[in-house]
């Protein structure tokens, strides 16, 4: 039978429908100086946790559970103890086995299944019998070169017409290809076909009913093409969701497709490429994956159990007290970081009180870049700015800031260094002598707070963050808003390693924008004299705006448009001491995981060229805790919880807590579950070596060498040392001091967290009494 013979199936009588389907599942990736971590599987969540995870298995050949090689060490280490192993058989219905049991169950099913063949991938195989020959990274190759130029960000001197599609463009660099197409035997039919097609969804169904099998699934076979560009998918699912008409996402799935369309000889007898690929498949279909990873799923759920009772353990037997009169109040992000630090400022002086906060301080807003003409948004990637603010960057620091982006070629990052040779050695010399953020000597921003909006609109930006710190009587007289960010060189993903509700850039703007709203006595009047919930802040309580550098541990008071009255600045001169001790405490537990030491060298990373691993930034999350500080003071959680403020007595509606899970928590899970993806499957969902990293098109991505897919997560040395895991791969557990019926009611408020709750793609406990009840749906 030849391949034009075949009949519709029914499934694609709905073809653009399905491919709307299909192309949202993809999660949108974010350009390189907004990159912030993200589940790469939120737009799955309408599945549970294990499902997708056994489903990723077959569609792209990894999983969300850790590696069983991995697994099997935590349980000859101790690690996973028999009662996690009980506790998480009784969860999943499964029967108690020993842990010497479990390790050998692991090792018998050690290894990855295989994924779903293309057309692409037999003909590979059956061509390699005569000459090696790869077929997926030609075509990679091809299309991935060809995205990088269309999407180019005005970083090439020559840029493809930007008047036609990515589709078009395509057709067009294979036409031109001819050695290309001779080189893999084009169908030359197909080709034509191609060509005469209308657009990428015209393509995709005259294409797709004649590769497809009987009984073949449609919406499985195009997740399988286009996930073999997920980076490029991606990038083309975020332009998509900035331009909806562009429909960028379905163009590369036409691209993908017609490669493996063009590529089938038409033949369908026994022995043909398509006949031994839709054998393969079937076969490779056929798996009980679910009976096939059943003891890898057991020991990852005892993990979570084990990486719980830790945390639980740490908050165990906490209550709220009164430490009394408080001589400052220092507001960090809530970033796992930060837990660091405040123990660490708390231990030294019992009158000075921490808070968590989100790190953009409730400032939903942007700034509009004068030198690129460009809009960066400073907050969480689910929220959109609500005001825009221009830059502060002058015209004469315009040519200097396109020579510090001259990394940012394709020949970057340490190749740059090498093209450039000796003419950037002063450079790389004052890099290291400096020790200042990059942005803070870049771009001295700082906006009025009426580019904010008018006097409502700041009112009401101010009770927010009043809201959020929780409303008092009395106020502290000295509040710091402390925002972060970090710093290194030679890094294409540093946005990642700063604040992500921020949007990947530093808290520097929320933070002063923040204080100065708070400290405007224009604003504190009318939050004065409202009819309905009027604040006093108190004319004796300032507001100061501060930045963490994650990488030095230094903490730098931020200028203020108010002069402070004596007794603040006193104030801040003792605070200053406290936190140049906190440093030291802060650095040496940090060189811990850095080698050890006592952490006075931790501070050169942020200015070597050559420093792959500046920090740690957010490896080893695990839980968030949305509890008054005063719940959690004095646990020591090892940097591995964010550390949320919030009182359940002040919130009667629900309401705060529901601003809550819809925000930070949600930003949390995105961190969680990137930092789970690049661990688990760091092929398929990390960014690979930076040492191999070239930046393309300016912003768009890296990748890693000179070319094949656009890499996407994060790089190996976030999550590795050497080849040894060190991120625990867990899923985040939200502990809530709150009854578990309020709790529940408040989720139910919201459908997307409430589905990643039902799906357990988050545990969500109430705290109560010293005791944790899991939250159930």
């Amino acid at each position: 039978m030849n391949a034009i013979d075949k009949v519709v199936q029914p499934e694609l009588m709905n073809i653009e429908q399905m491919v709307k389907q299909v192309c949202a599942r993809i999660m949108p990736g974010r350009p390189l100086d907004q990159w912030i971590a993200v589940n790469p599987f939120f737009n799955w969540s309408d599945r549970t946790f294990d499902q997708v995870s056994e489903d990723l298995s077959l569609r792209e050949g990894g999983t969300l559970w850790a590696p069983a090689s991995y697994l099997v060490e935590q349980l000859k280490s101790g690690r996973i103890q028999i009662e996690q192993i009980e506790a998480a058989a009784r969860e999943l219905g499964f029967d108690v086995v020993s842990a010497s049991e479990l390790s050998t169950n692991l090792m018998q099913q050690n290894g990855p299944l295989d994924r779903l063949p293309l057309l692409s991938d037999v003909l590979t195989e059956t061509w390699n019998l005569r000459a090696p020959f790869d077929f997926n990274t030609q075509i990679t190759q091809q299309v991935s070169q060809l995205c990088g130029s269309v999407f180019d960000q005005a970083f090439s001197l020559w840029k493809p017409e930007q008047t036609i599609s990515l589709f078009e463009h395509w057709k067009r660099s294979l036409q031109e290809n001819r050695v290309l197409r001779q080189s893999v035997h084009l169908n030359s039919q197909i080709w034509r076909t191609v060509q005469g097609s209308a657009g990428a969804l015209d393509c995709i169904a005259r294409l797709l009913p004649d590769l497809l099998g009987e009984d073949q699934s449609a919406e499985l076979y195009l997740h399988v093409v286009l996930a073999r560009l997920r980076g490029w998918a991606s990038w083309c699912a975020y332009r998509d969701q900035m331009q909806p008409e562009g429909r960028l996402l379905e163009q590369l799935l036409a691209i993908r497709l017609a490669w493996e369309a063009l590529l089938d000889d038409g033949q369908r007898d026994e022995g043909s490429v398509w006949h031994n690929w839709q054998r393969s498949w079937k076969q490779i279909e056929a798996i009980d994956r679910e009976a096939a990873m059943k003891w890898r799923r057991l020991a990852q759920h005892a993990l979570e159990h084990a990486c719980r009772a830790d945390i639980f353990s740490a908050l165990s037997g906490r209550v709220e007290v009164d430490s009394g009169e408080k001589t400052a109040r220092l507001v960090f992000c809530i970033d796992t970081r930060s837990e660091v630090y405040r123990r660490a400022i708390e231990r030294l002086d019992p009158s000075i009180e921490t808070a968590g906060f989100a790190g953009f301080f409730g400032m939903p807003f942007g700034v509009d870049q004068s030198w690129g003409g460009e809009v960066t948004p400073h907050v969480p990637g689910l929220l959109t700015p609500q005001a825009l603010v221009k830059s502060q960057l002058s015209e004469s620091l315009d040519s200097v800031e396109r020579f510090r982006r001259l990394p940012d070629l394709p020949g970057s990052t340490f190749t740059f260094v090498e093209a450039l040779g000796g003419t950037y050695l002063g450079k790389m010399i004052q890099r290291r002598l400096k020790r200042a953020f990059h942005a803070e000597s870049m771009v001295q921003v700082s906006p009025d707070i009426a580019e904010l909006g008018d006097l409502a609109t700041r009112v009401q930006w101010a009770d927010s963050i009043l809201s959020g710190l929780g409303y008092q009587s009395d106020w502290p007289k000295l509040i710091v808003l402390v925002g972060h960010g970090s710093q290194s060189e030679n890094n294409p993903l540093l946005a990642g390693l700063n604040c992500g509700a921020c949007g990947g850039q530093t808290g520097q703007l929320s933070s002063s924008l923040a204080a100065d709203l708070l400290n405007d006595p224009e604003v504190r009047q009318a939050l004065r004299t409202r009819a309905e919930r009027a604040v006093d802040i108190g004319s004796d309580t300032v507001f100061v705006a501060a930045l963490h550098n994650t990488v030095t541990d230094e903490i730098r008071m931020l200028p203020a448009r108010l002069t402070p009255p004596a007794f603040i600045a006193q104030r801040l001169v003792t605070l200053k001491s406290v936190l140049d001790v906190a440093k030291k405490d802060v650095l040496f537990e940090r060189a811990q995981l850095l080698g050890g030491g006592n952490g006075t060298d931790l501070p050169d990373r942020a200015q070597d060229w050559s420093e792959v691993r500046p920090e740690w930034a957010l490896c080893n999350n695990a839980a968030i805790v949305v509890a008054p500080r005063t719940m959690t003071r004095g646990a020591d959680l090892k940097g591995r919880a964010f550390l949320l403020d919030y009182s359940a007595g002040d919130d009667v509606s629900g309401d705060t807590l529901l601003a809550c899970l819809n925000a930070p928590v949600v930003v949390a899970h995105w961190i969680n579950l990137q930092y789970l993806a690049s661990s688990v499957m760091p092929k398929l969902y990390g960014a690979g070596n930076k040492t191999l990293h070239n930046v393309v098109g300016g912003n768009l991505g890296v990748f890693e060498g000179n070319g094949g897919d656009l890499r996407i997560g994060l790089a190996q040395q976030s999550v590795f040392d050497q080849g040894r895991l060190m991120h625990e791969p867990v899923r985040l557990n939200v502990i809530v001091a709150a009854k578990a019926d309020f709790i529940a009611k408040t989720v139910l408020r919201s459908p997307k967290v409430a589905e990643l709750v039902r799906n357990r793609w988050m545990a969500v406990f109430s705290w109560q009494d010293g005791v944790f009840e899991r939250v159930i749906l």
